[in-house]
């Protein structure tokens, strides 16, 4: 973990329960908690016959009647501060009731009594921002027998999968195995996909890892054993996280449409209309079908999938008329496409064309490029509107994967940034302690947050010219959970 900091820096260090809501300090939360502060540590023991049975009872009270749970959970770490069970059913029950300080100083006491207690540290780990849990989770990896756990939580937390709950009844591995496909760590994901199928998961969750398998397999080019994986999923196409829209896609990627159309394995795509469905998932495997179909020489069949209200089917529709020869039809779906786009100004779309908002079928980009680019030839009194609303020449997707990954411990992170701002001009230093400080107060250093944030909260510069300087708040505030830190420390 961070290494450790003077008393007044952090709430995140090991040691006496701190706050920072200085008006709750004699709440029944404060109350209780200062209690226990001043006993020694204490071999951590099972919880009595008594304890199990209140801790049963604030379990099954805590959706329905939180405020009796709280008590009870906090009457039983009073009575029973050697309670290791107690004291991680008290932090989840606080952390459900979103008293997010309580529940960090209470992690920190059944800590400070229990040192290296395996629950407390899963309990902790859960209630701190990415960086600072794990370095948490590399404490709990440093004991026998949890190493192997800690590895995997922390592979998770990385990729921006929260740990899940104490009492949560499985682990949707499906969310672990498509942000391992998206980054395209292909052996990794087999891995966890085996692992969730041997879990014996439920059917919706196993039809769609046995999806990600087919998804995996065409991207490794075993094209044989992905049509066996999609027959075992009944045609699912999972669409990866801002990438692929299932196996389809993939191997329409590699030329491939024939094999696209039978890893459908006789699924179905809907052909709702756009304004009955958000669903844009299942608008993108029609997509991907549609153009695997043309390409087998069925474009009858395509269009029969294909929307012609919607822009993106439109397009498409197009782009399937060009391809079997019929430039007339192309020309009259295109006639009503363009119709409502004006040639001037009024009909920019600052947040992007449709082509910068494709978001999955990677294998039928070049099609809407192509289409776009025909439209724009047949109506070139409509280029503006065309290359505004549906794509200009050189636009691309703008794809996210849609989550953040990469993060590092705090006690690697704040090294980096440290290094990086002492050698950063003034430009990239304005930047840089905007990071730094945050980083620091994710890891309860409030201090060096304050410190770090004061040079803009004096002078903010001309990038950040708003109304009110934020900067100035942001080291108020800091400043106060400072000074909390230290009156609780000398009076708990």
């Amino acid at each position: 973990m961070v290494a450790s900091v003077s008393p007044a820096e952090g709430v995140h260090q090991g040691g006496a329960i701190l706050s920072q809501r200085p008006n709750r300090a004699r709440s029944r939360h404060g109350l209780i908690l200062s209690i226990v502060i001043l006993l020694p540590i204490i071999p951590p023991t099972s919880a009595r016959a008594g304890e199990e049975a209140v801790i049963a009872e604030a379990r099954q009270l805590l959706y329905t009647n939180r405020g009796r749970s709280m008590v009870l959970l906090e009457e039983a770490v009073e009575r029973s501060p050697h309670d290791v069970a107690a004291w991680a059913e008290l932090v989840h029950a606080l952390d459900v009731d979103g008293a997010d300080d309580f529940a960090e100083r209470a992690s920190r006491t059944g800590l400070r009594l229990h040192p290296n207690e395996p629950s407390l540290l899963l309990a902790r780990a859960r209630l701190l921002p990415t960086g600072p849990a794990l370095d948490v989770l590399a404490q709990l990896g440093k004991l026998p027998g949890h190493e192997r756990e800690a590895s995997e939580l922390s592979e998770r937390l990385a990729l921006d999968i929260a740990i899940p709950g104490p009492h949560y009844p499985g682990f949707p591995y499906g969310v672990w195995a498509d942000r391992l496909i998206a980054l395209d760590r292909l052996e990794r994901a087999h891995y966890v996909i085996n692992a969730g199928l041997k879990a014996d998961p439920k059917p919706q969750w196993r039809e769609e890892l046995l999806a990600m398998r087919g998804v995996v397999l065409a991207l490794e080019g075993r094209f044989d054993e992905c049509l066996d994986a999609q027959r075992a999923a009944r045609g699912l196409q999972y669409q990866i996280s801002g990438r692929w829209t299932g196996a389809a896609d993939v191997l329409l990627s590699k030329d491939e449409p024939e094999l696209a159309v039978r890893s459908f394995a006789g699924r179905t795509a809907s052909r709702k209309r756009a304004a009955d469905t958000p669903d844009h998932a299942n608008a993108a495997r029609r997509h991907v079908l549609a153009m695997a179909l043309v390409r087998t020489g069925k474009p009858a069949d395509a269009a029969a999938l294909l929307v012609e209200r919607d822009r993106h089917d439109q397009l498409l529709l197009v782009r399937t008329h060009v391809l079997a020869g019929e430039n007339e039809e192309a020309r009259a779906v295109a006639a009503r496409l363009v119709a409502p786009l004006q040639s001037g100004p009024a009909d920019g779309n600052d947040s992007g064309s449709l082509i910068e908002h494709l978001h999955g079928e990677l294998s039928v980009e070049r099609d809407y490029v192509a289409a776009v680019r025909w439209v724009r030839e047949q109506f070139p009194d409509k280029a503006w509107g065309i290359d505004h609303a549906l794509g200009a020449a050189g636009d691309r997707p703008r794809r996210s994967k849609g989550f953040s990954h990469g993060m590092l411990p705090s006690s690697q992170r704040i090294p980096v940034l440290e290094a990086s701002l002492a050698k950063a001009d003034a430009n990239a230093a304005h930047d840089l302690r905007r990071e730094l400080t945050r980083a620091y107060e994710e890891a309860g250093l409030f201090a060096r947050a304050a410190a770090c944030v004061a040079p803009l909260a004096k002078d903010p510069g001309r990038r950040y010219a708003e109304p009110f300087n934020t900067f100035a708040m942001r080291w108020a505030v800091l400043r106060r959970h400072v000074t909390t830190e230290q009156f609780f420390q000398s009076d708990p």
